[in-house]
C-alpha cells in the first residue's frame, strides 16, 4: 500500500526555535522512510512564506542532493548496506544530528595530520576518525587489527562543536564551509544570517566573523592563507582579505536577471586568478578571472538542467 500526504507545514513562533522544532517531524519522516517528491511540492513558495530564512537552507539541502529514506546518514564511502549499494564498499557510517549541507575531509597531502572530518548543518563539526589499531593493545594485536578490512575505520568521535553565536545556545544554520589547504587550522563557514565566520579549529575559537553580504552567503571557498571568496542570495561575489576586513572587492554581480543568487563558488587551485560560480536555478557555469572583475571569461551551457555542483580538477578543466 503506497499512502501520498500533501501540504506538510512546520511553524515556529520564533525564528530561532525553528531547527528545533524542525528536529521532531523530521525524524518521523526519516524513522518510517517516508520520501518528498521534489517534483510535486512547492518548496520555495511555501518556505518563504510561513517559514522564512530558515527556509533557505532545507531548499538549499535539497538542491544539493535529493532526499533518502535517512539523510541524516552521512557515509564514509558511497552510500550504506540496504541502499543498493556494495556493503563492500561502505568503509564507515554514522548519524549526523540534521542533513549536513556539507562534508569534506581535513586537507592533509603529506598525512600528518589525524583523520578529521568536517560537516555543517545547524553547527559546524570536526569529527576524528580513528582506527581499531590506535591506542593501547601489544604489537600482536595491533598487526592482526591492521590485516583486518574492517579494522581500518572502525569508530567515529566528535572532536569538536564550533557555534559562533556567542548570545545563544544555537547559531543560524550554515549553508557552506572550506577548509584551508595552505594552513589547515583555519576553517571558513557561510550562513543565512549573512556572515562569514573564520575559525581557529584548534583553538576552537573564533578568529573572525564578519557581514559579508547584504543576503544569505551560500558558499566560501579559500584562496592560500588570507583570502577567501563568497557568493550570496544577493547575487553578488566577493573577496575578502584577512588583512584588510573591513572592505571587500566585488568581482562579479548578476546581470541576467539582476541579483540572481550564486549558490556554489569554486577557485582553481592551481591558477588562483580563475573561480567558477553557479547561479541558482541555471544550467550554466560561469567562470571569472579576477583580474578582470564584472565580465565573465565564459559561460558553459552544456547541461539540460540546473547544475549544483562545480569542481576543479588538479589536472585542469573544470
Amino acid at each position: 500500500m503506497e499512502a501520498y500526504v500533501d501540504d506538510m507545514l512546520v511553524k515556529s513562533l520564533k525564528a530561532e526555535l525553528h531547527i528545533a522544532n524542525w528536529k521532531r517531524p523530521s525524524e518521523c519522516y526519516f524513522y518510517y522512510g517516508m520520501k518528498l517528491s521534489l517534483e510535486k511540492c512547492a518548496f520555495l513558495g511555501i518556505i518563504e512564506k510561513f517559514i522564512g530564512l530558515y527556509g533557505d537552507l532545507l531548499l538549499h539541502s535539497l538542491r544539493e542532493r535529493p532526499l533518502q529514506p535517512r539523510p541524516a546518514d552521512v557515509a564514509g564511502a558511497v552510500g550504506r548496506p540496504g541502499d543498493g549499494v556494495d556493503a563492500g564498499l561502505v568503509a564507515l557510517s554514522f548519524e549526523h544530528p540534521y542533513p549536513p549541507t556539507k562534508t569534506m575531509f581535513v586537507p592533509d597531502r603529506d598525512c600528518l595530520c589525524p583523520d578529521l572530518l568536517a560537516t555543517s548543518a545547524d553547527f559546524l563539526r570536526i569529527w576524528r576518525i580513528s582506527s581499531n589499531d590506535e591506542g593501547g593493545g601489544d604489537d600482536n594485536s595491533k598487526k592482526n587489527n591492521s590485516s583486518s578490512k574492517s579494522s581500518s575505520l572502525s569508530r567515529v568521535e566528535l572532536r569538536s562543536l564550533l557555534n559562533g553565536n556567542r548570545n545563544f545556545e544555537f547559531c543560524d544554520p550554515l549553508t557552506s564551509f572550506d577548509w584551508n589547504e595552505a594552513e589547515p587550522r583555519r576553517v571558513g563557514t557561510s550562513s543565512i544570517d549573512t556572515t562569514c565566520t573564520i575559525w581557529d579549529i584548534e583553538r576552537e575559537a573564533v578568529d573572525t566573523q564578519l557581514i559579508a553580504h547584504d543576503k544569505e552567503v551560500y558558499d566560501i571557498a579559500w584562496d592560500g592563507v588570507g583570502v577567501f571568496a563568497s557568493v550570496s542570495a544577493d547575487g553578488s561575489i566577493r573577496i575578502f582579505d584577512l588583512r584588510d576586513k573591513e572592505h571587500s572587492t566585488i568581482i562579479y554581480e548578476s546581470a541576467d536577471p539582476p541579483n540572481t543568487p550564486h549558490v556554489r563558488l569554486g577557485w582553481n587551485k592551481q591558477d588562483p586568478r580563475y573561480m567558477a560560480t553557479i547561479i541558482m536555478d541555471s544550467a550554466k557555469v560561469v567562470v571569472l578571472d579576477i583580474r578582470f572583475p564584472t565580465l565573465p571569461v565564459v559561460e558553459l551551457h552544456r547541461h539540460q538542467a540546473s547544475v549544483t555542483r562545480r569542481k576543479w580538477p588538479r589536472g585542469g578543466g573544470i
